[in-house]
């Protein structure tokens, strides 16, 4: 039987399906030799299916928590030892700095700097127009993108004229301006006023909503906090079993209920266990929902009303969670999710894979909500704590590598974000 088995894979391998995304059609292959020993009545192999079918679902949720990625998979997948890991950044633990992370959105935006010089010595009045496409493109926003010309403006109208250096240094100090914020912090795993500190975590689907959660609880038992995660994303198709993989991976319990049941129930046995476990910490998950559907943006209500009968005052710090590679739309996210819900602080994802950085700036200026925490890789180390003078260091580093040169803009003085103070 085996060869059948190996005979259906190197079809299917001829066909090129089993070389872009393995796991996916790992999963085809299983199934459809699955249906193959069905067709053929041989019912005394029900064991192999069995463990075929459990190796899936093993990969799937080391998928899930970013374990697992391409590499040749076959009928000795069962073992650990044969799923391929990724190979080492030279990051350790595959960690991700901000300066690589943001190299997309670095290089692009400053080799189209340089284009628009074309050469010349100088930007001239003529130049600016072109400017503020670019600027506006970068997904900086109209709105701060017309400010940050406004400035370049007055200093060719003063000096006539703008070396290319004049103008990375000007937008340099401007964006740091911006994006600077005594709240840009990260949030402290401690209890308020003896009670759970509750963490509502929102946002739309597919932003990496889980995967920042887990990274926190991570986060905060590294500090020596007793975390408990609230899965109540009762929406969506396996979030609750996806959180749970979570959980595991970083050892933090997950208070699930029941399939199909409320969200704002499980918020309340959630809340009730935390308070009667002594938990610091309750990261409470939310179903990833569109912020143009009513019904769910009013369901999310519901839960904040639960959590706040419960433990008053609470949820005390609630974290939209938004991905950087979708643009101007994240930004229209934020102000949706602001108006409905308070946010006391912003995650940015993804930032390690788009050139689309500059939502963060947009962010920051259009809607004053400081950004908490930023995406910078997979690795549970990559959800770095917001700190404004390594965003712009990393934003205007000089050249794809990201170390300045010599004759670049002199690095601001750092101050090291301090960890928001209880109230």
């Amino acid at each position: 039987m085996s060869e059948h088995f190996d005979s259906l894979q190197q079809y299917l391998h001829g066909l090129g399906l089993l070389s872009e995304t393995p796991l996916l059609y790992f999963a085809l292959l299983v199934s459809l030799f699955a249906l193959l020993l069905t067709i053929r009545g041989q019912r005394q192999n029900k064991e192999e299916i069995r463990a075929l079918t459990s190796a899936v679902e093993r990969l799937s949720e080391q998928s899930s928590a970013g374990q697992v990625v391409a590499g040749d998979v076959s009928t000795s997948a069962t073992k650990e030892s044969d799923v391929k890991k990724k190979p080492d950044s030279g990051q350790a633990h595959g960690t991700s700095d901000v300066n690589s992370g943001l190299a997309k959105t670095r290089n692009q935006f400053f080799s189209r700097l340089s284009e628009l010089f074309g050469g010349k010595s100088a930007l001239d009045a003529a130049s600016l127009e072109k400017l503020e496409e670019l600027l506006i493109t970068s997904d900086l926003g109209v709105n701060t993108a017309r400010m940050l010309l406004g400035r370049l403006r007055e200093r060719v109208d003063a000096d006539k004229e703008l070396s290319a250096s004049d103008v990375r240094g000007l937008l340099k100090e401007s964006v740091l301006e911006i994006v600077r914020s005594e709240d840009s912090v990260a949030i402290r795993p401690e209890k308020r006023d003896g009670k759970p500190l509750v963490v509502l975590v929102v946002g739309v689907n597919g932003v990496g909503k889980t995967t920042t959660i887990g990274k926190l609880a991570a986060q905060f038992k590294a500090e020596g906090a007793n975390v408990l995660i609230a899965a109540c994303d009762t929406f969506r198709a396996a979030a609750v079993q996806q959180m749970q993989v979570w959980g595991k991976r970083v050892d933090v319990p997950v208070e699930a209920g029941p399939e199909g049941c409320k969200p704002s129930t499980v918020a309340f046995t959630a809340t009730k266990r935390a308070l009667d476990e002594n938990v610091d910490v309750l990261i409470v998950d939310t179903a990833g929902r569109l912020h143009t559907r009513v019904n769910l943006m009013n369901e999310l209500l519901s839960v904040i009303k639960v959590i706040d009968r419960e433990i008053p005052g609470a949820p005390h710090e609630t974290l939209l969670v938004l991905d950087a590679s979708t643009g101007q739309n994240a930004l229209q996210q934020a102000r949706e999710f602001h108006e409905k819900t308070d946010l006391s602080g912003i995650a940015v994802t993804k930032l390690d894979g788009t050139p689309k950085g500059g939502i963060v700036v947009a962010i920051r200026e259009e809607l004053g909500v400081p950004i908490r925490y930023i995406g910078v890789g997979e690795g549970v180390d990559d959800l770095k704590v917001f700190d404004s003078d390594d965003f712009v260091e990393a934003l205007f580093a000089e050249g794809k590598s990201g170390s300045s040169a010599t004759n670049g803009p002199q690095k601001v003085q750092r101050k090291r974000p301090r960890a928001r103070a209880n109230h």
